[in-house]
């Protein structure tokens, strides 16, 4: 049997339509037990400011929870020594929720006057992620056929039946280029909205055909 192989790439752009919030709340004390209390303090009055402003404490995630100790090196009288310092607690968290630039605005002002100090970052990012996913897939095969027909008319052959696909899964991120990340210092007003033009997701899925010729 005769066949012929096509390499074919679907592609789409996705306009994004979700942000995605990270926190990253820090606190260091020479007490284990403190480290954790106030951490945890921190947690919950940014935890409070988000619901006051309209989401459900389960709107905030968790991404990672680390204590770790702290040493310092010191030098004294030639010798080299490793000083503890105490704890460092760190928690990263995250936020999601549909475009909305005025609640973004709304978020970001809440946290400046809630003394949390957060490392604030953000993504732009798409819900129903395997329908788009789905859709390049399809452009892939539609491309594939359409270039088989093609080659199958000027080689002067017949067309047959798919005989095999071969499809690598892809790891997409479904995360915009466009990225934002703020000083934890920072002081904003609700009144203040960021206009921004996201850069779309771009989304690829390669597929093999082999079609029977004859």
């Amino acid at each position: 049997m005769k066949t012929i192989t096509i390499k074919s790439k679907g592609k789409i752009s996705i306009q994004p339509d979700t942000i995605e919030l990270n926190f990253k709340l820090s606190h260091e004390n020479k007490e284990y037990d403190q480290t954790l209390l106030e951490t945890t303090e921190k947690y919950n009055t940014l935890l409070s400011k988000l619901v006051h402003i309209g989401f459900t404490k389960e709107s905030l995630k968790t991404l990672d929870f680390n204590i770790r100790t702290n040493y310092e090196d010191h030098h004294e009288n030639g010798n080299y020594k490793r000083v503890f310092v105490g704890y460092i607690c760190t928690q990263i968290l995250k936020l999601s929720f549909d475009i909305d630039y005025h609640k973004l605005a709304q978020i970001l002002e809440a946290i400046s006057k809630s003394k949390t100090n957060p490392e604030i970052s953000f993504n732009f990012t798409v819900k129903n992620k395997e329908v788009y996913a789905d859709k390049a897939l399809k452009d892939a095969a539609k491309k594939a056929f359409k270039t088989a027909k093609s080659l199958a008319l000027a080689s002067n052959v017949t067309l047959g039946e798919v005989v095999s696909i071969n499809h690598a899964i892809e790891d997409h991120r479904f995360i915009s280029d466009t990225k934002v990340q703020m000083h934890k210092n920072y002081v904003l007003s609700s009144s203040i909205e960021l206009d921004l033009n996201v850069e779309d997701i771009k989304i690829e899925e390669l597929v093999e055909f082999t079609f029977e010729i004859k």
